[in-house]
């Protein structure tokens, strides 16, 4: 059942023909231009997908405590400014608060166990962020684009943190990654231009930082380089297997960068956009260059690929603007039809 009316005060029955409403449909409010504020009744238990999704002049939101499931997109582009989650929600899900520009305070059960993916992402009113200590996952881009916030304290229960979870966060100043912290998928923080540092209090069990720049120690695997580091040369550590996706993305300062011999992995996206980049040195043994893995790397003009090299993504050397010249590996059998998009070979 679709709702067409034009209230601007919406209060929904807790009955309808003495049957109690304990669920909204998909879709049940979805783009409706009239509804300013929501009031739901108790007895509700479901929010379905997208019920509320492009309800621009939606301001406020009255969730019952019997609720305890929120459907996809469930408030994505509206103007909610505040919301409470009743104790009952688990999770929050995927693209739930996605694009609701105006939300300054999302006040959060201490019961949630999950965010998932863009839930909260280009929410740009919120400054801060209380996360509940029984929080174990933060999804891929969940806090995407919330250009406002300026500090995170990540809960002592998270164990998995999920790739460019507060990517866009260009006023995030200070993260602390708990001791529970065990898998980050990628890097969280690309594009988190005033993120000068990371900060662990003591030895911690999954995580290392040194000289500035964030390690797993479970898989070797170099997560985040910082953006404002101002190195022009930096060698990565002996025993390094692995750069995650993102890792060196957006850099401003290194020119010249040496991968030992250890490195198996490359992930996607690895140093894109490192615009002063001019020279690269790779492992022996490397076989893979994953999508994007240099693009935007306009001062990029020296790279030998190992005759290891087996596979090139899509767009791996794309607006390499200075690199003029390179040598395919005689394994590689297939070229993506889109690689050096704008670059002068």
């Amino acid at each position: 059942m679709k709702y067409t009316g034009e209230e601007r005060d919406l209060i929904v029955p807790a009955a309808l023909d003495t049957v109690r409403v304990s669920r909204i449909g998909k879709s049940a409010f979805s783009y409706n231009q009239s509804i300013r504020n929501v009031t739901l009744p108790d007895g509700l238990q479901e929010i379905g997908e997208s019920a509320f999704f492009g309800d621009s002049w939606l301001k406020t939101v009255s969730l019952p405590d019997s609720l305890i499931s929120i459907g996809n997109s469930a408030f994505g582009f509206t103007s909610i400014e505040q919301i409470r989650i009743p104790a009952g929600v688990k999770e929050i899900p995927g693209s739930a608060f996605m694009r609701c520009y105006s939300l300054r305070e999302a006040i959060l059960p201490e019961g949630l166990e999950r965010i998932s993916r863009w839930a909260f992402s280009d929410c740009r009113s919120r400054q801060h962020i209380d996360l509940p200590d029984g929080l174990t996952e933060i999804a891929n881009c969940a806090f995407l684009g919330c250009t406002a916030l300026t500090a995170v304290r990540l809960p002592e229960g998270l164990t998995h943190l999920g790739l460019e979870a507060f990517t866009g966060c260009w006023n995030l100043q200070t993260v602390n990654p708990p001791g529970n912290l065990a898998v980050i998928d990628g890097n969280p923080f690309t594009y988190c231009s005033a993120l000068q540092a990371v900060s662990m209090s003591g030895s911690h069990p999954y995580l290392e930082i040194r000289d500035g720049v964030l390690f797993s120690k479970e898989n070797n695997c170099l997560i985040w380089y910082p953006e404002f580091k101002t190195n022009e040369h930096y060698q990565v550590p002996d025993g390094v297997r692995e750069i995650a996706h993102g890792a060196f993305c957006n850099q401003l300062y290194i020119r010249y960068l040496v991968l030992p011999d250890t490195v198996v992995k490359i992930g996607q996206s690895a140093f894109q956009g490192c615009e002063l980049l001019e020279t690269v040195q790779l492992p022996e043994m490397l076989t893979e260059i994953p999508d994007y893995a240099f693009s935007d790397c306009v001062m990029l003009h020296e790279l030998n690929l190992p005759e290891s090299m087996m596979s090139i993504g899509e767009e791996s050397f794309a607006l390499c603007e200075s690199l003029k010249e390179i040598t395919l590996p005689s394994g590689i059998t297939a070229i993506p039809a889109v690689l050096f998009t704008d670059a002068p070979i």
